[in-house]
């Protein structure tokens, strides 16, 4: 119980080689406590060693399977390691599903594995319980940047044909505040339509 004190005090202080070795102490006394298994967890985190970290939550959810550390930081390892499928999985545990950080997990996620339309999902459910969650409006700014970026991406050339569609685009790069980007997409439109209302007023604001 003290080696366990000592170790979180010490983790707290950032001390954590200290602390490492404390956790580490318990397991050896045959104690094979969860809180010696979140402190290491925290500390290869910080050590970025995310095989280490993983490991650990493997263990714990051996003899725990519900445990909601556990399957957590397991995601977050995952998705470090850009095992996004598995990352995944760990974010929709039928029994943890719903909570907040689960739900950024699996935004965040999705957004990797191309599924924006889940991602956007998955965000808005945060921000409707808190519409000023700051993390979920970022999950859903970035959605809308991605999406944004495949629009602009699908307008290679601006010509006559596709002038409306390049026109809804400008008021989108602006609010994202990607103002070069905006300024060079209004001198394309403006010298094939020099007096066109939407490009001009676009260019002033």
């Amino acid at each position: 119980f003290l080696l366990l004190k000592r170790g979180n005090l010490r983790l707290l202080a950032g001390q954590l080689l200290e602390a490492k070795g404390d956790f580490e102490k318990v397991l050896e006394l045959g104690k094979n406590h969860p809180d010696a298994f979140y402190g290491l967890i925290k500390i290869h985190e910080c050590f970025q060693d995310w095989e280490r970290s993983l490991s650990f939550c493997q263990t714990i959810l051996n003899e725990y399977p519900e445990n909601a550390f556990a399957v957590l930081h397991a995601g977050w390892a995952c998705f470090q390691m850009k095992r996004f499928d598995e990352a995944l999985k760990c974010y929709s545990h039928k029994d943890h599903s719903s909570r907040r950080e689960m739900i950024l997990g699996r935004g965040w996620t999705l957004i990797r594995l191309k599924d924006l339309a889940g991602a956007r999902q998955a965000f808005e459910e945060i921000t409707t319980l808190n519409p000023l969650d700051q993390e979920g409006l970022g999950g859903i700014k970035e959605v809308e940047r991605l999406k944004l970026n495949e629009h602009l991406e699908a307008i290679p050339f601006i010509g006559e044909t596709n002038v409306k569609q390049a026109l809804d685009l400008l008021p989108k790069l602006r609010e994202q505040g990607r103002i070069t980007e905006a300024w060079q997409l209004s001198d394309t439109l403006l010298s094939l339509e020099p007096l066109n209302p939407i490009a001009i007023s676009e260019r002033a604001l």
